[in-house]
C-alpha cells in the first residue's frame, strides 16, 4: 500500500472511530457554535459551524464544518473543512482532539502561457488532524482557543504541513446564554 493510500485509510478510519461516539450521547442539551478560525483546517481562515454533542461525561464528542476561500498566486482556492472527534472539558477549559478532510477547488483566473489551456478547475483533498484547547468566558457565550492542524495532502502531491490556528466562537444556544 502506498503512502498517500495509507495515510486516506487512516483519516477515514478515524474518522469512523470519532462519528460512532455520537450515538452515545443525549441529543436534548447540543451546543451550537458558530467559529471563526484564523489559520488551521481551511488555510488562512476558516468560517464555520461546529455542533457539540453532550453526554453524561466530561468527554463530548463534536462535528465542525466550514468553508474558506483564499487566492494563491494565480487562482482562487475555496475548502470545504469537515471533521469530527472528541472533546474533553474541565470547568471552562475545552481540550479537544479531531481528524477531518479538506475538499478544495481551485479555479485558474490567470492563462497559461505554454501549450493549451487545460481546465482551469481542480480539485484535491487534505487531511488533518486537529489538537488543541480553547477558553470559554464566564458568560458561556464566547470562548477563544489555539489550535495545532497539521496538515496531510494526499490526493494532489504528498506534503506534510505545519499549521496552527487562533479560534472564536459564538455559542448559539439561546437557553445557555440566558435568553
Amino acid at each position: 500500500m502506498t503512502m498517500n493510500k495509507t495515510t486516506a485509510l487512516l483519516l477515514i478510519i478515524l474518522s469512523g472511530l470519532f462519528t460512532r461516539l455520537h450515538g452515545q450521547v443525549n441529543k436534548q442539551s447540543n451546543e451550537n457554535n458558530l467559529l471563526l478560525s484564523l489559520g488551521g483546517e481551511g488555510g488562512i481562515y476558516t468560517i464555520g459551524y461546529e455542533r457539540i454533542f453532550k453526554s453524561k461525561s466530561m468527554v463530548r464528542p463534536f462535528l465542525h464544518f466550514g468553508i474558506s476561500a483564499f487566492p494563491i498566486s494565480q487562482r482562487l482556492t475555496v475548502a470545504f473543512p469537515i471533521s469530527s472527534g472528541i472533546i474533553y472539558n474541565y470547568r471552562q477549559y475545552d481540550f479537544h482532539l479531531g481528524a477531518g478532510i479538506g475538499p478544495n477547488v481551485s479555479y485558474y483566473y490567470q492563462s497559461f502561457s505554454s501549450g493549451p489551456s487545460p481546465s482551469r478547475l481542480r480539485y484535491y483533498s487534505r487531511g488533518f488532524f486537529e489538537l488543541g484547547g480553547r477558553y470559554r468566558f464566564t458568560n458561556d457565550k464566547f470562548a477563544m482557543g489555539i489550535r495545532y492542524t497539521p496538515f496531510i495532502s494526499f490526493l494532489e502531491t504528498f506534503q506534510f504541513e505545519h499549521w496552527g490556528a487562533v479560534t472564536f466562537s459564538i455559542n448559539l444556544n439561546s437557553k445557555r446564554n440566558g435568553k
